[in-house]
């Protein structure tokens, strides 16, 4: 529990599935964030939303605000579909659902509900999936598939934010009440720009890094907002990410007196001269998809910045795969423990 909790705060009660839950609702929010459907005001308030659900299964702030999705209308032979996705926190209560809306000019439409979970402090969650009873959804998929597969360039979607019951349009000024000193102030937003996440999966047994990942996310704000919301997302979003082996460059030595390539002590993540991720931050740069000038017909190629925006995190791994991100200083006590 960080510092500023308070210590007689009932937490909820949560099982894995729970757990499970909220990982997928953080990326939703991540996939939200990364997109450019969002104003500066509704950003804000979507990144106290992430805050909120980071702290879990602790009891949240008095938070009341709600992220809306909707997706593009899709044509099923005579029949449309389209869904939306919602998260909101009202105090203590967080609801997260999935649902859409059926129509059929024959018979008319209808709404549907694909998914649903609330949670309550000391009380158990209610977690409902309907999606295999959808039988006239044609797309009907359970809800962490949904938002795996959610691709939010596509043109079609759409948000909205709201922050005490009220809509948040561009230029609202947001109280530190609101979204806990993130809202804005009076200089400019600053253009945006490439940043990135950065995961060192540290084994447990070895106490080594074996592995790594990366994210790329285009944000804007000032660089202390940016490094903000990257400390967010770093806390969850690797499990959505693909890893790569640590360059064979690295290598330690074992006590027989072999080496072994394709492993690095953890402080070699943090220092400079390591350039421990040199090689992934190319890759992603090659993953990047071109940005396409429909009127000229020409595509531009995307670059990483020289030395890009980044959040380094190591992610501690046990032999059963759980992993913790050390993000904040009581990740970092833990992890002090665990390496003891």
């Amino acid at each position: 529990m960080s510092e500023d909790q308070d210590e007689d705060n009932v937490g909820y009660e949560f099982e894995e599935v729970d757990h499970a839950v909220v990982a997928i609702t953080q990326q939703l929010i991540s996939k939200v964030l990364e997109s450019c459907l969002l104003n500066d005001a509704e950003r804000t308030v979507v990144i106290a939303i992430a805050k909120e659900l980071a702290e879990l299964p602790y009891t949240p702030s008095n938070l009341n605000a709600s992220l809306s999705l909707i997706g593009p209308r899709r044509k099923f032979g005579d029949h449309e579909i389209y869904h939306h996705w919602k998260v909101e926190i009202e105090g203590e209560e967080i609801r997260v659902g999935a649902g859409g809306y059926f129509y059929r000019p024959s018979t008319g439409g209808d709404s549907f509900t694909s998914f649903s979970w609330v949670a309550w402090p000391g009380c158990e969650t209610e977690c409902q999936d309907f999606s295999s009873s959808l039988r006239i959804v044609d797309d009907a998929k359970p809800f962490g598939t949904e938002i795996e597969e959610l691709d939010l360039g596509e043109p079609g979607y759409t948000v909205s934010v709201t922050i005490d019951g009220e809509s948040v349009d561009e230029g609202d000024e947001l109280s530190d009440d609101d979204a806990e000193g993130d809202g804005g102030d009076d200089t400019e937003p600053t253009s945006s720009e490439l940043t990135v996440c950065l995961w060192a999966f540290l084994d447990a047994d070895l106490k080594l890094i074996y592995a790594v990942s990366g994210r790329v996310y285009r944000l804007s704000g000032d660089d202390e907002s940016k490094l903000q919301t990257l400390r967010e997302l770093s806390r969850h979003d690797f499990h959505s990410v693909g890893r790569s082996s640590v360059p064979d460059r690295f290598c330690v030595s074992c006590v027989n007196g072999s080496r072994k390539q394709g492993f690095a002590p953890p402080d070699a993540v943090f220092d400079p001269s390591a350039m421990f991720f040199e090689e992934l931050l190319n890759e992603l740069e090659q993953q990047l998809p071109p940005l396409a000038d429909f009127a000229r017909d020409t595509q531009t190629r995307q670059k990483l910045p020289g030395d890009p925006l980044s959040v380094r995190t190591v992610v501690y791994e046990d032999a059963h795969g759980n992993c913790r991100a050390i993000v904040d200083k009581e990740d970092k006590t833990w992890l002090l423990r665990q390496m003891q």
